[in-house]
């Protein structure tokens, strides 16, 4: 789980280069998902 901001955005997608080089068959599968939480102002 990363930040919801553009520094936690950046490091989303290197963990997900890594996942990708590293374990690649866990993205076949579907072990892995994007969970994106909505920023509200009140």
């Amino acid at each position: 789980m990363t930040d919801q901001d553009q520094n936690g955005s950046h490091m989303k997608d290197l963990v997900a280069n890594l996942i990708q080089y590293k374990w690649s068959n866990l993205l076949k599968h579907d072990y892995i998902e994007v969970f994106i939480t909505p920023i509200l102002k009140v």
